[in-house]
């Protein structure tokens, strides 16, 4: 899954969560990794987090926000079973960055994942087209700043294959 605006609220367009104090919880995130912790389901977040190529953020400030994260999600009996990130920007042509797969073939060999049987829960575009490129179902998460580009979606060439409200409304479908 994505981490800004699948389980954070998605800062402003070209700016990032930096520090844990940008670091605002989605409404029923927490309650939604119980959940999926407690069916034994692997949750994986893989993010682009292009802040760092651009000097905004440094990889330890990211390191602290998730280390903080997982301790707070940890409290509700919550869990991520692994983070992956690209730091890159589009102009570096990394096979990590979204809509890239390589980060999701990277988690498949690490953790002995089956991508055909895995979900990837995003709320951008470009998550939809690199799980599908990478042979997984796909569920985009309407946050409030992807909303409006739902009039967009039939034009996608890689259309998803769910659409959700958020990341509670996907355990129906998962």
């Amino acid at each position: 899954m994505d981490r800004d605006g699948g389980i954070n609220k998605k800062p402003k367009k070209h700016d990032y969560a930096k520090k844990w104090s940008e670091f605002k919880f989605l409404k029923n995130a927490v309650k939604s990794l119980a959940i999926l912790r407690k069916k034994k389901i692997k949750t994986i977040i893989v993010s682009n987090q292009r802040g760092i190529k651009r000097k905004l953020m440094i990889i330890p400030d990211l390191n602290e926000i998730h280390q903080k994260m997982r301790a707070e999600l940890k409290k509700h009996r919550a869990e991520v079973t692994a983070i992956y990130i690209c730091p890159h920007v589009d102009e570096d042509n990394c096979n990590c960055r979204k809509p890239k797969s390589g980060m999701f073939f990277k988690v498949a060999a690490n953790l002995n994942i089956t991508l055909k049987k895995s979900y990837i829960i995003d709320d951008a575009k470009e998550g939809v087209e690199a799980g599908k490129k990478a042979g997984c179902k796909t569920i985009l998460v309407l946050t409030d700043n992807e909303k409006r580009h739902v009039k967009d979606i039939p034009k996608w060439r890689n259309k998803p294959d769910y659409i959700a409200r958020n990341l509670f409304s996907t355990l129906k479908i998962i």
